[in-house]
């Protein structure tokens, strides 16, 4: 669904009431209309409620069912002592409020009154869900919206003999802020939505209120309390957040950065930054939420204070390799560029970007600006880049060297001014001449030899014909560490053709989670096969003196990740060999796959080692790197690897922690779309039970590790 989509149905089709043998009543609009009413209302029935859902799916006849029905009876239907009566009323509600004149009337009756005690006492998903959809597609009606928030909830009494109305507080925000805290992804997504509509000034008169609610949660004014929630779910190592959960929750960053100064210097003080660009750099995350955390970014970059901040957390090098990655698109690289163009003012970060890919990557992109077309949004802020980063004498000696001056000339003559008036003073800057000590230094930097070299497609994940280090490498692992294992190109999962019938061929929610089962598991391996041959490799072989790292460092660091490698490398050949044998994936007993794999004893052993050295071999990992400059540089020509997508080796490294969580997120699903009568359902009850098991161990060599630290 769209950031702030309006909500009309779920992958629960409201249509599948009449599928279920529910028959629509016969006769004209009224007729029925009238009819469901009766059964609804008076009756408390479902039947009338589901057919009043499917009715209003279209938007005309939205008007005329909430003629006939008003909000009060639906209210009623809501308070109902049956949690799928209140689930219905709420759906309905949700698709009357679609209607601007309908949620209009629904705001004004005070419906928080009834929304508020059921968002705060329900502990049913289904109910959350709907109610949260009335939330949001009342937060849509941008001139009435204020009632939602930020007024304490008051209703007029019709005589003085009347009782005192309910006060629930400070309206809806509150409560939606403590939804973000929910065991359920959908409903803090759902959660969030709402919160970033009350919170923008262009679709709420009381945004500036509403955001000072939320950020301040109750807490002391300067404690940034909401700000911090919204980070620790983002931040989260186990469950990580999904996909739909990241593009919210960035979402709500960014509309709480677009404001305030204060606001965008609590968010990057927050530690967030590191997850922003990982999610930036990250071939799994949606686009969406890519250019969401780029927008964040930008409008932290806004604020002077925030720079260096930003640079602390290596938010700057990710914008300038995101330019030169296949996978980013044009909305991707636009907001790089804004964001580099804003950065590139300051000294500090023009002296981080030295010896980095800057001077290429500009030039490349407006040799390549055609294809595809780039804006002249873009054009521009890559001008407005150069002739910053041209101050910096250091990167001004790139630039020329890269062969920018002929392109920025081109530029001088452009039709668009802005772009002509940046190229220009681009173009100035670049002519004033570099000293020769600095001449001569940038010589030596780009005449250095690599820390590694570029794999070819077919070493990459296989065993190395040559050394991937500085000269003088020969093939010998360090003592006391295993030497690394060959690692194979996993094999692509193939999914056999449909068959050649007329009608369409629909795949059922099962078959694709197990499709997303198989492709997590190919990454998975290839990330670990990556973590190994890339990183850990060269340092094994290298018979360099000194090393650049010694073998209790690298041991340390690197912990058993081989091990992992080992286990997962033969389950994802397995799972592929089922595969070939079938011709769907319906049929596929994943069930008993995933149980016979989660119940070696090498497997809970292997990560069990892990989860217990995991921190500690975090913190050794960022000591060497503050330290060790030139581990520093060699992580980072690592992570310039065709095939690393830019990550870095923390990156690689927290992936066997968040791996056992989202097994169990998968099986959990699976099972839920799993029929009791499938022969393989009591094979995946078997399987969640056996993977939590396992996850517990973990939990507790956690715990221990955590216990091991205080002492």
């Amino acid at each position: 669904m769209a950031e702030h989509a309006r909500v009309v149905s779920s992958q629960e089709d409201p249509l599948a009431a009449t599928e279920s043998g529910i028959i629509v009543p016969k006769g004209d609009l009224e007729d029925r209309i009238l009819t469901s009413v009766v059964s609804a209302v008076l009756l408390e029935q479902e039947y009338g409620l589901r057919v009043l859902i499917n009715i209003t799916l279209e938007s005309a006849h939205q008007a005329v069912v909430f003629k006939r029905i008003g909000v009060d009876p639906i209210r009623a239907l809501m308070s109902s002592d049956s949690e799928v009566v209140q689930m219905l009323a709420a759906w309905l509600l949700a698709h009357l409020s679609l209607n601007q004149d309908n949620s209009k009337a629904v705001l004004e009756s005070y419906v928080t009154e009834s929304l508020i005690p059921l968002l705060k006492t329900s502990d049913n998903k289904d109910v959350l869900e709907k109610a949260l959809w009335v939330v949001n597609n009342l937060s849509l009606n941008h001139s009435h919206s204020h009632i939602l928030a930020a007024k304490p909830i008051v209703r007029p009494k019709a005589s003085e003999d009347d009782p005192d109305p309910p006060n629930e507080g400070w309206g809806i925000i509150p409560v939606l802020s403590d939804m973000l805290l929910s065991q359920h992804p959908m409903v803090v997504a759902a959660a969030a939505r709402p919160l970033v509509n009350l919170m923008h000034k262009d679709r709420c008169s009381s945004y500036a209120t509403n955001q000072t609610i939320f950020v301040e949660a109750g807490a002391a004014p300067g404690q940034y309390a909401g700000i911090k929630k919204v980070v620790s779910i983002l931040t989260r190592v186990y469950p990580p957040p999904p996909d739909d959960v990241i593009l919210t929750l960035t979402s709500l960053l960014q509309v709480l950065s677009i404001y305030e100064d204060k606001y965008r210097l609590a968010i990057a003080s927050s530690g967030v930054l590191s997850t922003l660009t990982g999610i930036i750099s990250n071939p799994d995350t949606s686009e969406i939420a890519k250019v969401q955390a780029l927008k964040v970014l930008f409008n932290l970059s806004l604020t002077p204070q925030t720079e260096t901040i930003i640079l602390e957390s290596n938010g700057v090098i990710p914008l300038v390799l995101l330019m030169g990655t296949s996978y980013a698109t044009h909305a991707m690289k636009r907001m790089a560029l804004n964001t580099l163009a804003q950065l590139l003012g300051s000294d500090a970060v023009q002296a981080h970007l030295r010896a980095s890919s800057l001077a290429k990557t500009l030039t490349e992109f407006l040799v390549e600006k055609a294809i595809p077309p780039a804006t002249a949004e873009m054009i521009e802020s890559t001008a407005v880049i150069i002739a910053n980063a041209a101050a910096d004498e250091y990167l001004r000696e790139e630039l020329v060297l890269a062969g920018t001056v002929p392109h920025v000339l081109k530029l001088t003559n452009d039709v668009n001014p802005q772009i002509a008036e940046a190229a220009a003073i681009a173009l100035s800057n670049l002519e004033i001449p570099v000293p020769d000590n600095i001449k001569a230094e940038v010589a030596t930097e780009s005449s250095r030899p690599s820390l590694t070299r570029t794999l070819s497609t077919s070493e990459a994940l296989g065993s190395h014909k040559e050394p991937l280090t500085i000269p003088g490498v020969t093939i010998m692992p360090i003592q006391g560490l295993p030497a690394p294992a060959i690692v194979p190109t996993p094999a692509p999962v193939m999914i056999a053709e449909p068959p050649a019938f007329g009608a369409p061929v629909t795949v059922s929610r099962r078959e694709r989670v197990i499709q997303e089962l198989l492709r997590t598991e190919q990454t998975y391996v290839q990330n670990l096969a990556l973590c190994i041959s890339v990183f850990l490799t060269p340092l094994v072989q290298t018979t360099r003196n000194p090393p650049l790292l010694d073998a209790t460092k690298i041991g340390q660091i690197f912990l058993n990740i081989q091990d992992i490698y080992q286990v997962h490398a033969p389950f994802l050949q397995e799972l592929v060999a089922q595969l070939e044998k079938l011709s769907t994936f319906e049929s596929f007993p994943i069930g008993s796959v995933l149980q016979q794999f989660f119940s070696e004893p090498e497997l809970a052993k292997a990560y069990s080692y892990y989860t217990f050295h995991f921190d500690a071999a975090d913190v050794v990992l960022h000591e060497q790197i503050e330290r060790n400059i030139l581990f520093s540089k060699y992580l980072e020509k690592c992570s310039e690897h065709e095939h690393c997508g830019r990550l870095g080796l923390s990156s690689f490294l927290i992936q066997p922690i968040q791996r056992i969580p989202r097994y169990i997120l998968l099986t959990n699903e699976l099972l839920k779309n799993t029929p009791s009568s499938h022969p393989d359902h009591s094979s995946l009850q078997q399987a969640l039970s056996t993977i939590k098991g396992v996850a517990t161990i973990l939990n507790e060599a956690k715990r221990e590790a955590e216990h091991e630290t205080k002492k």
